[in-house]
Formats: structure tokens, C-alpha cells, sequence
């Protein structure tokens, strides 16, 4: 193992619970997101696991790292593999959702631009990793559309809860985006010691945890206006 890769079991372990606490907030955003558009429910529950798959296969590389002393370069690469496609339709069909939120359903060959994003940028992945087998700058093609998309995500989780006067679940939501460029900047500091890689994962449990508190929020509103609705056909 190389001083690249050094984890303390102590560290690999406190790490699960950002992606527990990140992977709880995607879920109730995706569980939002049905609410408010059902005829996709299995399509966005979907995208949100890849990317759950993602973040998991990233903590288990460095537990893995911390029990064994082995690095297993296939699940880190598997955290950008993964976390590509799925930020790219999870911001697709919340945008879906809005669209027929506001009583304006988005036509269905509108699918088919995430679709080209993802293979855009697979395509370039795939070339920059024949290309360069011996560095890894086909994880930059990955990283950008991770970048723009997860920022597009956020945008229209923002303006959704602005527009159902949830200001404070808004916020949240620009907390967590602010957090990932942070933890973004502070991962290009390259090699750090035990100390700052911890003061990283107490900043990435706030960071989650603040995307579990706005999406909880969401899926709760959601909720309510559907149990309203009900009520009103009901007595109807």
C-alpha cells in the first residue's frame, strides 16, 4: 500500500456515516419526487441507487484499505462510474417533476438528452482511459458531469422549495452544495494527514446530513399536499 492510500480503521468506519446520511437524503428526494410525479417513481428511485451504489462501493474501498492494507483500484473508480449516470437522471426527472408539477409534463423524447449526456461523456471517459491507461484523466470527463449535474440538481430542488415557501429546506440544500465544493477544494490539497482527514468527514457528515434535512422536509410537504388532495376528493 502506498502513503497515497492510508486509512485508520477508526476513520474508514466514521466514513460510512456520511453515505448512510446521504444515501437517506437521495432516497427521500427521490420518494419526493414520486409524489409529485408517480409515473416515474421506479425510474428516480433507480437513479438515486446508482448513485448510492457509488458512494457505498467508495467507503468499502477504504475500509478495505484500513483492514487489509489492499487497495482495490475497481471500487474507487466505480464511485465516479456510478455517481455519473446517476446524477445526470436524478436531475433530469426532478426537472420532470417540476415540469409536471407546474402542470406542464415535459414531452417523453426529452428522455433521450440525459441519455446522450451520459454516453457523451462515457465516450470520452473510455477514450481518455485507452489513451492514458496509465493515469486517471478519464475520471475528469466523470468528475465534470458530476459537477454540473449535482449543481443543476440543487438548483431545482432550491427553486421547487422556494416555490412551496420551504425556505429553510432550501437553504439546507445550498448548505450541501457548498459543502461539496469545500470537501472538493480540500481533496485537491492532495496527501493530508489523519487530523485533516478528519476534519473533512465531520464537514461531509454536516454536508450530508443537511441534504437529508432538506429532502426529508421536501418528502414531508409533499405529503401533506397529497393527503390534502385526497381529503378533497374525498369529500367531493
Amino acid at each position: 500500500m502506498t502513503n497515497e492510500f492510508e486509512y485508520s480503521m477508526g476513520l474508514a468506519l466514521f466514513d460510512f456515516i456520511p453515505v448512510l446520511l446521504s444515501s437517506a437524503g437521495l432516497l427521500y428526494l427521490a420518494r419526493a419526487i414520486g409524489l409529485i410525479h408517480p409515473s416515474i417513481r421506479t425510474q428516480v428511485l433507480a437513479s438515486a441507487l446508482l448513485i448510492i451504489t457509488g458512494g457505498f462501493c467508495k467507503v468499502f474501498w477504504k475500509f478495505l484499505i484500513a483492514a487489509t492494507e489492499v487497495h482495490y483500484p475497481v471500487l474507487n473508480n466505480c464511485f465516479f462510474i456510478f455517481l455519473a449516470p446517476g446524477f445526470t437522471l436524478l436531475t433530469y426527472y426532478l426537472w420532470s417533476a417540476r415540469k409536471a408539477y407546474q402542470q406542464r409534463p415535459a414531452p417523453g423524447y426529452t428522455f433521450a438528452w440525459p441519455l446522450l449526456i451520459i454516453v457523451l461523456f462515457a465516450s470520452i471517459a473510455g477514450y481518455l482511459a485507452v489513451a492514458f491507461p496509465e493515469q486517471r484523466k478519464w475520471f475528469l470527463a466523470l468528475l465534470v458531469l458530476v459537477t454540473v449535474s449535482n449543481v443543476v440538481l440543487i438548483w431545482h430542488a432550491v427553486r421547487h422549495c422556494l416555490q412551496l415557501n420551504l425556505r429553510a429546506s432550501a437553504v439546507l440544500f445550498v448548505v450541501n452544495l457548498v459543502g461539496v465544493f469545500v470537501l472538493a477544494g480540500l481533496a485537491r490539497l492532495g496527501h493530508q494527514d489523519e487530523a485533516v482527514q478528519w476534519v473533512e468527514q465531520i464537514l461531509n457528515a454536516f454536508t450530508q446530513g443537511a441534504l437529508l434535512a432538506a429532502a426529508l422536509m421536501l418528502y414531508k410537504k409533499h405529503r401533506q399536499i397529497q393527503s390534502q388532495d385526497h381529503s378533497l376528493s374525498t369529500n367531493l
